[in-house]
């Protein structure tokens, strides 16, 4: 016979008590201290198997719920593809990439975010000095790349794996050099539809958004 097993509202007490009288128990563990031994044995291990499931439970729904807040992310970033548009007191600023390489399991892209002296989409013109406080400033906050200046990426997303100010002009091409004082970001991308959205042309460029206050001079 199967030993005795506690209910699901069954007290410890009450299951201890139950397991004393059942004649099977008896009839096996004469002894009462024994027949006690086991009885506690079998509450611990029921218990035990019990709050195991729970566990198992709630990991397995926290695991879900993730998968859905993932999906459900991924489908906006797809989704909301109007362009960004700054409102009152905000600026956007925007550079292309300079590389874009391929691989199995991500994409590196590199390029510059700030380019200091070059007017951007508002006319105006950032310095170096103002642009390498803003770099710095990125790492120490959080280091973290979003999308379209609504969603902030996950490390399972992507990883910058390079930040820097440049400390000498550099050459990008024929035609275009990049100069002293540029903020240049280097990128590994793994979500497999921002990657898509990079190799296909629809996502150009790094582009940093904020606050400031026009000042005439």
């Amino acid at each position: 016979m199967p030993m005795p097993k506690p209910g699901a509202k069954e007290d410890q007490k009450a299951f201890v008590s139950r397991f004393m009288a059942d004649e099977e128990m008896r009839r096996d563990y004469p002894d009462e201290k024994q027949r006690a031994a086991v009885a506690y044995s079998q509450w611990r291990r029921s218990r035990r198997k019990r709050l195991e499931k729970v566990l198992l439970d709630t990991q397995e729904k926290v695991r879900t719920l993730v998968t859905e807040l993932r999906e459900v992310t991924e489908c906006r970033w797809i989704e909301k593809d109007e362009p960004m548009l700054p409102s009152d007191g905000q600026f956007v600023a925007t550079c292309e990439l300079c590389k874009i390489e391929d691989a199995d399991d991500h994409t590196f892209v590199w390029g510059p975010v700030l380019i200091p002296e070059t007017v951007d989409k508002q006319g105006d013109i950032i310095s170096a000095e103002e642009i390498e406080e803003a770099a710095h400033g990125f790492l120490e906050d959080s280091g973290r790349p979003g999308l379209l200046h609504r969603v902030m990426l996950g490390s399972r997303d992507a990883t910058i794996v390079e930040s820097g100010i440049l400390r000498a002009p550099y050459k990008v091409s024929k035609d275009h050099t990049l100069p002293v004082g540029t903020w240049v970001l280097g990128m590994n991308v793994y979500n497999e539809k921002v990657r898509k959205l990079i190799i296909s042309g629809q996502l150009k460029g790094y582009s940093i958004g904020g606050q400031g206050v026009g000042i005439e001079e």
